[in-house]
């Protein structure tokens, strides 16, 4: 979604970053585990890419699906962007985004394992350190 700041359009993102003190960072809450940041950053292009009905077994295999209700959430959806999309949601939700990204590794998912570190290695080399960088 698309707003009106200070003159320009810029996404909602961009325009809470505008509205953090200078120096500081737009941060996922601690609560949603490690990897969140990047499958939220990244969640378009995995629902996208993620060949979910492949990769089903694998998910169920490694309890991604704690309990039933979860399971059916996920795998009654009417197509596979779909369950692609809940599936996400529910990792984030559940805190599991480390395993995923994990997951994706040792599946050989190149598409979007390779997106993810990117993403990551992009963010390594720009993060903030805090300090004044003029």
């Amino acid at each position: 979604m698309r707003e009106k700041f200070l003159g320009q359009e810029h996404t909602s993102i961009q325009i809470m970053a505008l509205n953090l003190p200078q120096g500081q960072r737009p941060t996922t809450n601690l609560r949603d585990g490690p990897g969140a940041f990047t499958v939220r950053r990244l969640f378009v292009f995995i629902k996208e890419h993620l060949e979910f009905d492949y990769l089903e077994d694998e998910f169920i295999e490694r309890n991604f699906f704690p309990d039933r209700i979860d399971r059916d959430y996920v795998l009654d959806a009417p197509g596979e962007y779909y369950r692609s999309e809940r599936f996400l949601k529910l990792l984030i939700r559940k805190g599991r985004c480390k395993e995923f990204i994990e997951c994706m590794h040792d599946m050989n998912h190149n598409v979007v394992y390779g997106r993810i570190r990117n993403f990551q290695n992009f963010e390594a080399r720009t993060a903030w350190k805090g300090t004044d960088q003029r």
